[in-house]
């Protein structure tokens, strides 16, 4: 009630941004039925499952065994919900924004034939709408580019080439005022988040290492758990991708045989096609050049749906026969909710951050009043997002280009100092509660020191002082000087 009472009305953009990607999310599923629909199929009663996703059923028994069973629980965020689910994709992040535009495209896919003068536009501007929402996904927008590139190639015909250039104009288009933008904006034509979590060109071999240990190991503790969903939002859906291959009674046919006679083929089936390329070649994209770590399990909402798609499409497809459809339909439906219940609704999921976003953040806006001070964050943003302090991201996501510079180069303290910003903390990814009592403090600054700047490549150059610790002791803030002693710890 008191959280409610302070921040009812200042959160409310917050609340709504979670329900339109809520609407998002599902205005998306609704459209992949529809398309479906358009092809001339009847929709199994194995859609209602669509909530709940092939991808998930197949991680269920690990997730009872490890979350709910042996108690394993996310350091940060504490016990993880069946993550694949499209309830994980309701984040209020660009997930849902992905899986809106995947809707629309397969719609407009499946129609192109009813609509030959505006379908190439609207799918390319599509596809650039898909690559804006993850910039990642441009592997999947880029399949259907190559769709429209391989019937120039084919065909060979002014109708295919005209369409190529449409589609590809106004793909382009948008990519590249986006570009402008951000360079015009911050002096780079990409975020500095790509570069800094990607090691292209030179892959990251650890993944290899990663997928085994990951995949084949009992977990043993909370860390497990993390790497087995890593892994798996790899491998899944690029199993996924070759069982559809594979069955797909277009098999057979020669990619030139498929694009001559594309209009006498279920759309459907082409579509699941053409983009089944793009999941491969964006699961290869992060399995190689991306490590581990620095994956979200947000960030592939297409080829974890597409798992479910590759299924739902096969059982449609065979036009397998069903009895007791009504039956089907309530079990189903029952399912969800169970497993949303049980398994995906953890009410201690990111306690922590909810925790300082209603009560904590007020605290620290108390105790700094007028005095707003210029923070340096090693989180993902739920600091800067809760006191509304000017912030500087500690791991460079968000950094303009003088600063990424500066911490390509080991001088991002100096650099930040200069600004103003000489503070810095973190909620999540430095366990303070390993550090001594308020009262203690100063009596191993070894600890102290290797807690606070293990992220901070230049740290040893500072003294670190003590400058708010919450009523909690949960959360702490520290301010920087250029080192004047050995190394002390001031209070």
């Amino acid at each position: 009630e008191r959280c409610r009472d302070h921040y009812f009305c200042e959160r409310c953009p917050e609340r709504c941004q979670l329900l339109i990607s809520v609407f998002f999310v599902s205005l998306g599923i609704l459209l992949i039925g529809i398309a479906m629909s358009q092809c001339g199929r009847q929709l199994p009663s194995f859609f209602l499952v669509l909530p709940v996703g092939v991808y998930a059923l197949l991680l269920l028994p690990f997730w009872v065994y490890s979350v709910d069973i042996r108690g394993f629980a996310n350091r940060c965020g504490g016990p993880l919900p069946l993550f694949g689910t499209m309830w994980s994709f309701m984040n209020g992040m660009e997930s849902g924004l992905a899986l809106f535009v995947f809707g629309i495209l397969a719609l407009v896919f499946v129609l192109r034939k009813r609509i030959p003068m505006f379908s190439p536009p609207i799918m390319g501007f599509l596809a650039s709408m898909l690559a804006l929402s993850r910039l990642d996904h441009i592997f999947i927008s880029g399949s259907f580019f190559l769709f429209y590139l391989l019937a120039v190639v084919f065909h060979r015909t002014r109708k295919s080439l005209n369409e190529f250039l449409l589609f590809t104009t106004c793909l382009a288009i948008p990519l590249l005022i986006y570009m402008i933008i951000n360079y015009a904006y911050a002096g780079t034509i990409l975020p500095v988040s790509g570069s800094l979590k990607s090691t292209f060109p030179r892959p990251t071999w650890d993944n290899f290492h990663n997928m085994f240990t990951g995949l084949t190991q009992i977990p043993s503790g909370d860390m497990g758990i993390d790497k087995f969903y890593r892994m798996t939002q790899i491998l899944i859906p690029c199993v996924a991708v070759v069982m559809f291959f594979w069955t797909t009674r277009y098999r057979n046919l020669m990619i030139r045989t498929l694009i001559l006679r594309v209009q006498k083929f279920d759309q459907f089936d082409v579509f699941l096609l053409v983009t089944g390329i793009g999941v491969f070649l964006l699961e290869g994209y992060n399995f190689l050049f991306v490590p581990m770590w620095e994956m979200g399990q947000w960030y592939f909402p297409v080829p974890i749906l597409f798992v479910s798609l590759m299924l739902l499409n096969s059982i449609n497809r065979n036009r397998v026969k069903e009895d007791a459809k009504s039956l089907k339909f309530i079990i189903y439906g029952v399912m969800c909710v169970l497993v949303f219940v049980f398994l995906h609704r953890r009410p201690e999921y990111h306690r922590q951050f909810t925790n300082f976003y209603f009560v904590e953040a007020k605290a620290v806006q108390e105790y700094y009043g007028k005095n707003r001070p210029k923070l340096i964050e090693y989180d993902d943003g739920i600091v800067a997002f809760s006191t509304r302090y000017p912030t500087m991201s500690g791991f460079g996501y968000t950094l303009d280009k003088e600063a990424y510079q500066a911490k390509k180069e080991g001088r991002f303290l100096e650099l930040a100092l200069k600004r103003g910003f000489d503070r810095m903390t973190t909620l999540a990814y430095i366990n303070l509660k390993s550090v001594q009592k308020p009262q203690e403090i100063g009596t191993d600054i070894s600890r102290v020191q290797k807690s606070v700047t293990r992220f901070m490549e230049d740290s040893q150059r500072y003294d670190i002082f003590l400058d708010y610790v919450s009523p909690a002791d949960t959360f702490w803030i520290f301010r920087f000087q250029p080192k004047v002693s050995n190394g002390k710890l001031h209070k």
